[in-house]
């Protein structure tokens, strides 16, 4: 078998995804850690102790249903929180598009030179998201931004 030596340009963009991949992780994991903080210490955290139980069991999809159902119990409080839910569900779609896909490169003069695909290659369920360097910064900007925007409502509208 003959194998090509790895293209240097190819490479460098591989360490630039991975850099920028591994910033995301790393926000989507305080973020996960911030819900179960704003969850804990709900209703002055009187359920403290039972809520430690649950939240050691919950994925963040699985908080992000406590902090609906918390949230249903008084449907007309902190609206900001509602609006928080729906961009930190879209957080969750993005986080397990990118773990869980497979990463393709095209070089980094291509117009989108990253590609996530989801799904096995004989699967009618293939996905493909071609992406680009500037357009991963944007969504680890968001990350930073919704990690913000729940600090903020911790301390302006406590559960």
């Amino acid at each position: 078998m003959n194998i090509a030596p790895p293209d240097p340009a190819i490479e460098t963009l591989k360490r630039e995804v991975a850099t920028r991949l591994g910033f995301m992780v790393m926000e989507f994991s305080r973020l996960e850690m911030e819900l179960g903080l704003v969850l804990h210490w709900a209703d002055e955290g009187r359920n403290a102790a039972e809520m430690a139980l649950r939240l050691r069991r919950a994925n963040f999809n699985d908080r992000l249903k406590m902090l609906r159902d918390q949230l249903a119990r008084d449907p007309d409080s902190h609206p900001d929180y509602r609006a928080w839910v729906a961009e930190a569900n879209q957080a969750r779609k993005l986080r397990n598009r990118l773990i869980h896909g497979r990463w393709g490169f095209h070089g980094p003069e291509a117009p989108a030179p990253v590609s996530n695909v989801r799904g096995d290659p004989w699967s009618d369920e293939l996905i493909e998201v071609d992406t680009t360097l500037p357009e991963l910064d944007a969504q680890l900007a968001q990350l930073k931004a919704l990690r913000r925007r729940l600090a903020q409502l911790r301390e302006s509208s406590p559960l």
